[in-house]
């Protein structure tokens, strides 16, 4: 079964939890653990190995020492998101539109695949943003006003959000238009989360 990184495991009846978890190819000495608090029977594993495979079991504990283990299961966690950003080809003005173009995201081996793409564009000097989405290669960023506008692109898939490139366009009276690019830093992120029920 493929999870998310992080997952949740949830185990009902007990009160107290104790989770255990290791990678394959690590041995129950090296196996990690989390403690529910309270009655909390739900739990949050951080930090996991992308594409790695683990073994998950859940024990119940009090003052006396913890219990037997339940049944042991492996999880997958999924693909890291895709490592290259999307490279800007082409911005034009169609009216009221700019109309941005870029070459498509090919993953490495190790990596989710592309389901689409996102879109965030704002003012500059502001942190309002609008999300648009796209399974093409290209989209249509509606401008009325004139000004300077931020645009950022990522792949995203499985795995998350991909590494973006952002571009800057401007608008100005008449039909000017002014384009600088800015490639920003390579980042992975690990945006979804599953739920895992014991």
């Amino acid at each position: 079964m493929v999870l998310s990184t992080p997952y949740v495991v949830t185990k009902r009846f007990y009160s107290v939890l104790q989770i255990r978890y290791r990678r394959d190819i690590d041995t129950e000495a090296a196996a990690q653990r989390v403690r529910t608090i309270g009655t909390n029977t739900t739990a949050r594993i951080r930090d996991l190995k992308p594409h790695t495979r683990y073994y998950v079991e859940v024990r119940a504990y009090n003052k006396a020492g913890v219990g037997p283990s339940s049944q042991q299961i492996a999880i997958t966690t999924r693909k890291a998101p895709p490592s290259k950003p999307p490279k800007i080809i082409d911005t034009a003005m169609v009216g009221t539109y700019f109309k941005i173009s870029w070459e498509a995201v090919t993953p490495l081996d190790n990596e989710s695949n592309v389901e689409g793409y996102k879109v965030l564009y704002r003012r500059a000097g502001t942190v309002n943003s609008t999300l648009l989405q796209t399974v093409r290669q290209n989209i249509d960023i509606p401008i009325h006003d004139e000004g300077d506008y931020i645009v950022e692109i990522r792949a995203y898939g499985e795995g998350g959000d991909g590494a973006v490139n952002s571009v800057k366009i401007s608008k100005g009276s008449g039909v000017n238009v002014q384009v600088s690019y800015v490639l920003l830093s390579f980042g992975l992120i690990f945006g979804a989360i599953s739920c895992l029920e014991l």
